[in-house]
């Protein structure tokens, strides 16, 4: 599984800085299922957030970082299905930004493309395995956990028993 690792880098209106805050601000009460970019909606998606960064010299700007599963073009497609009229509100605050409105597409992408900017150096902590894999994967080790902390199974003396008793559980789930 290949995986990519890049930042949207916008300038940000002066004047409307405050209001670009308080849209991020309320993001933040609900990154997961927040009605402008719901994170977890994004099946790709390992990492991303949402900063401004303030220079008295250049300007505000809205970073968009993002780690995610595959190329570019399929994950805008993703963020567009789940998140369009978010990221044309977002967007809006941003010089440059020419959008009609959630409906257009075009300019929406054209603009994330325009701003794409790519790291020098990164980690990438799950090498080879898609984020839905790694969600999968904490899930079984939750489920685990509890079980295991369940009827006294932890105490159990043989470990081959307690192999058997762990593969049953997982051919259940």
């Amino acid at each position: 599984m290949s995986h990519t690792i890049l930042t949207f880098v916008a300038k940000v209106h002066p004047a409307r800085v405050g209001e670009l805050a308080a849209l991020l601000e309320e993001m933040e009460a609900d990154p997961r299922n927040n009605r402008h970019l719901p994170f977890g909606a994004l099946d790709k998606l390992h990492f991303g957030s949402l900063v401004i960064f303030p220079d008295d010299t250049f300007g505000p700007y809205l970073v968009f970082e993002n780690n995610f599963d595959g190329e570019l073009e399929p994950y805008l497609a993703d963020l567009w299905q789940h998140a369009s009229g978010g990221l044309h509100r977002i967007y809006g605050h941003c010089i440059g930004y020419e959008g009609t409105g959630a409906p257009d597409r075009e300019r929406l992408l054209a603009f994330l493309r325009a701003h794409v900017v790519r790291p020098n150096a990164w980690h990438i902590g799950n090498v080879g395995r898609s984020a839905r894999r790694i969600r999968q994967e904490a899930q079984l080790h939750a489920e685990l956990d509890e079980f295991l902390d369940a009827d006294g199974v932890r105490s159990e003396r043989s470990p081959l028993t307690l192999r058997q008793r762990i593969q049953q559980f997982v051919r259940r789930t």
